[in-house]
């Protein structure tokens, strides 16, 4: 790991969830007493998954320090810029969205690909 990365530039924007997805008619066609065991059950086992996950974040964390990598973490005001310029990137991505149209962007440079088929 060392070898290709000098700088890690830690941005916590992002942490890996997870879900239950169930089909909406089938849960609603549950009897309440069910469906409050299953949602109990669900949000234990996420609690469960988030601590799991906030372990493993720490602990990959210290890995990449141990390796010598340099860590940076961003202030409040460097992450409010870019969430600032991550803003434009969002609008015109929900306008071509909005519009039907499935896009890439690469740099300032906007690409429409038709994917049908």
């Amino acid at each position: 790991m060392r070898d290709e990365l000098a700088t890690y530039i830690l941005t916590k924007d992002y942490f890996e969830q997870g879900f239950f997805p169930v089909n909406k008619d089938w849960w609603d066609g549950l009897p309440d007493e069910e469906r409050n065991k299953m949602q109990q059950a669900a949000n234990k086992t996420m609690q469960v998954v988030w601590q799991k996950a906030e372990q493993i974040d720490a602990a990959s964390l210290e890995k990449v320090k141990g390796a010598g990598i340099k860590v940076v973490s961003l202030t409040d005001e460097q992450m409010d810029k870019a969430w600032d310029k991550m803003q434009v990137f969002l609008d015109a991505y929900n306008k071509y969205l909005d519009d039907g149209k499935t896009t890439i962007y690469n740099s300032d440079n906007i690409v429409t690909l038709d994917l049908e088929d």
